[in-house]
């Protein structure tokens, strides 16, 4: 034990699956990909990348054509996953309402 009162276990400080290492970042809202993956360009004013205020705001910036289709993938793909998990809700509690009425 440290001075501290605690410690990590060996290794555990970097490991990349810890949640203490994960980045609390969303996809981009620019390109929809994951921001170590992102393909936007960096802003010339502000220097920041995958910013959506940079597109439609005053740093004219334009969307390319692999942005907008990658944004559409990405959407595509969230709606299809929102879609399964709805389903897949909806059949659980339609289960759970047949285990109630058994009872």
């Amino acid at each position: 034990m440290s001075i501290f009162g605690w410690s990590y276990p060996t290794g555990a400080a970097n490991d990349p699956n810890a949640p203490y290492n994960q980045n609390d970042d969303g996809p981009c809202e620019v390109c929809g990909k994951a921001t170590d993956d992102c393909i936007c360009p960096e802003c010339p004013v502000c220097e920041n990348i995958g910013d959506i205020t940079c597109y439609e705001n005053h740093h004219g910036m334009t969307r390319t054509k692999a942005q907008i289709d990658s944004l559409s993938n990405a959407e595509a793909g969230w709606a299809e996953q929102a879609q399964a998990e709805a389903e897949s809700e909806a059949a659980y509690y339609a289960d759970m309402d047949k285990h109630d009425r058994r009872e």
